[in-house]
């Protein structure tokens, strides 16, 4: 049908690139290209008190061009352990609550600064 339509992707891993107008014209067949870029991980093991912080909770928000956007909260395993995909190699703020509530942790991060494989204690 011919019009113009706003497209956006999303896929689990990937940075969503801005969305994008398409005009189709009648009696034309649309194409469009879009290209993703395979976002970083976070994971990480949550403690409290020197033990696994099972049922704790992580948020992760992007701070970029004085905004701070909310990317994702996921809830920690068993044994404490997270992991979150999808991010930018920007600055994040991340905040991780105890199940119960009694501790929270509140600290930034900067993803591009970080090697593959390097680990960050968040105490």
């Amino acid at each position: 049908t011919p019009g113009s339509y706003l497209v956006s992707a999303r896929a689990a891993n990937f940075l969503s690139p801005p969305a994008t107008t398409l005009e189709v014209l009648a009696d034309s067949e649309p194409e469009l290209t879009i290209y993703m870029l395979l976002g970083a991980k976070l994971s990480g093991q949550a403690t409290e008190r020197g033990m696994a912080a099972s049922g704790a909770r992580v948020l992760v928000a992007e701070v970029a061009e004085g905004r701070v956007d909310f990317r994702g909260s996921v809830g920690a395993d068993a044994e404490g352990r997270f992991e979150l995909t999808g991010l930018s190699q920007r600055p994040h703020v991340i905040q991780i609550f105890s199940e119960s509530g009694s501790a929270q942790f509140c600290g930034s991060l900067d993803l591009g600064s970080l090697a593959e494989g390097q680990t960050f204690d968040l105490r």
